[in-house]
C-alpha cells in the first residue's frame, strides 16, 4: 500500500511513508528542537542560563542545528502556517541574539555561531552575531566553525510513477566528517510545491540502502544536478501553500534555507509536463472511438475531457487518488453552455478514460482500481454539487 518512502526521523533509523493518496504519516523518534525563545517574549531568562545550553552543545550536530533554527521561524513566522495552539506574542530575535550575548561561555559562543550562519536574509543580526563570536575568541567545534563549507554532494529524486508526488533526499557532510540527510516532500499536483522537510544524520547512502525505493515497482529512483535541486526547491518554497504546523516543519525551513544555499545556482526548474495539442488531438481521437469512449462521443464530452486534462499534473495518462479528489471536489470551471447532463456524466467519464490511459502509460492495475474507487466514492456527492450550482448557471444565463 505504501507508495513513497520518507525519512523524518532524526536518527535516521525507520522510514515513515506516503500513502498512495498522499497522506503522509511521520517516522518515530523525530527532533524536536529545544526552546532557545522562551524568555525572549516575557523578558524573562533564557534557558541558557541553567546549563541547558551545555546539554544543547554536546548533543549531535542535529539538535543545536534544529533549535536554532525552530528560533528564527518563529520569529518570522509564515502567513500560510495554519498552528496547532493560538496566536501568541510574536518572538523577538534581536532579544534572543542579546541575551545570549549576555552569556559568555564557549558553549553560548558556539550557539551565536550557529545563529551567524542560519540567519540568511537577516544581515544585521547576522553581523552582529559574527562580531561577538569574534570578540570572544573562545574554541568552537568544527563542525559550526565550518557550517558555511558544509558540502551537499549528492541528491536523488524519489518520484511516484503518477507523478503527484516526489521526494528529494539530500545528501550533506558538515566539517569534521559528521553526515547529514534531508528529505523535501514535493507535491506536483498543481506544480511543485513543499510540503515539508525533515533531516537527519544518516548518510544519503544508508538512508536510501533502509528505504530501499528501487524495490517498489510504483517509484523511480534518479540522481539530480545540485543547482537544478536549488531551483526547484527555491520555487516550491515560494508556492507552498498553508500547511499544518507539524513541530519540525516549518521550524526547518531555515535550516533547509542554509542547506540550498551551500549548492550552485542557475539551475533549470521544475517543468510540468506539457503535451503537444497534435499528441493530445491523437489521444482523443483514439479515446472516443475506442470501446470505453464511444458511448461519449460528442463534443461536449470532448470539451469536459480536455479541461479534465489540465487538472492537477496536467499528464493526461496518469491519474492519482489526489488529483481525481481535487477534481471532483471542485467542478466550478466548467462553462455554463455545457448541458448539465454532461456535467453530470463527469466521473462515468472519467471512470472510461483512466483505465484506456493508464493502459497506454503502463500502470499497474492496483493503482487504476485505486483511482476507480475514488470516483466511485466521490460520485453522488459531485452530483449533488453540480446539481445545486446548475440552479445558479441557469439563472444567470437567463439573466444575461
Amino acid at each position: 500500500m505504501n507508495a513513497l518512502h520518507s525519512v523524518s526521523d532524526s536518527r535516521v533509523d525507520s522510514c515513515g511513508a506516503v500513502g498512495t493518496d498522499g497522506d503522509r504519516r511521520d517516522a518515530r523518534g523525530a527532533t524536536e528542537p529545544q526552546n532557545l525563545s522562551r524568555g525572549a517574549r516575557a523578558g524573562q531568562d533564557l534557558p541558557v542560563s541553567d546549563g541547558s545550553h551545555l546539554l544543547l552543545t554536546r548533543k549531535p550536530p542535529l539538535t543545536l542545528l534544529a533549535t536554532v533554527s525552530a528560533a528564527i521561524a518563529e520569529a518570522t513566522p509564515d502567513p500560510r502556517v495554519r498552528r496547532r495552539v493560538g496566536p501568541q506574542e510574536p518572538l523577538d530575535l534581536s532579544e534572543v541574539v542579546a541575551r545570549l550575548s549576555e552569556q559568555r561561555s564557549p558553549e553560548i559562543t558556539a550557539i551565536l555561531a550557529t545563529f551567524a550562519e542560519l540567519l540568511a536574509g537577516n544581515e544585521h543580526l547576522q553581523a552582529r552575531c559574527r562580531q561577538e563570536v569574534a570578540a570572544r575568541n573562545d574554541p568552537i567545534p568544527e563542525w559550526i566553525s565550518g557550517l558555511s563549507k558544509a558540502e551537499v554532494y549528492r541528491v536523488v529524486r524519489v518520484a511516484r510513477v503518477l507523478g503527484d508526488h516526489s521526494e528529494l533526499v539530500i545528501g550533506a557532510r558538515l566539517a569534521g566528517g559528521k553526515e547529514l540527510t534531508c528529505v523535501v516532500y514535493l507535491d506536483h499536483d498543481s506544480w511543485c510545491r513543499v510540503g515539508k522537510g525533515q533531516f537527519g544524520e544518516k548518510s544519503i547512502d544508508s538512508v536510501l540502502s533502509d528505504c530501499n525505493p528501487t524495490a517498489n515497482p510504483d517509484l523511480s529512483v534518479v540522481d539530480m544536478s545540485l543547482a537544478d535541486v536549488r531551483a526547484w526547491i527555491e520555487d516550491g518554497l515560494r508556492y507552498a501553500t498553508i500547511v499544518v504546523d507539524a513541530g519540525t516543519w516549518p521550524a526547518y525551513r531555515p535550516l533547509l534555507n542554509w542547506l540550498i544555499g551551500l549548492m550552485p545556482e542557475g539551475g533549470a526548474s521544475y517543468q510540468r509536463p506539457e503535451w503537444d495539442p497534435h499528441d493530445i488531438d491523437d489521444l482523443l481521437r483514439s479515446f472516443f472511438v475506442s470501446a470505453e469512449g464511444l458511448v461519449f462521443n460528442d463534443w461536449h464530452y470532448r470539451y469536459l475531457l480536455q479541461e479534465l486534462l489540465e487538472t492537477g499534473t496536467g499528464d493526461p495518462l496518469r491519474w492519482s487518488m489526489t488529483r481525481i479528489r481535487e477534481t471532483l471536489g471542485d467542478p466550478m470551471f466548467f462553462h455554463e453552455y455545457i448541458p448539465v447532463e454532461c456535467v453530470l456524466d463527469v466521473p462515468d467519464l472519467l471512470r472510461a478514460f483512466i483505465p484506456f490511459a493508464h493502459a497506454r502509460s503502463e500502470i499497474r492495475q492496483g493503482l487504476t482500481a485505486e483511482a476507480l474507487a475514488v470516483i466511485g466514492e466521490m460520485r453522488l456527492g459531485y452530483k449533488r454539487t453540480v446539481l445545486r450550482e446548475a440552479g445558479w448557471w441557469d439563472t444567470d444565463y437567463e439573466g444575461a
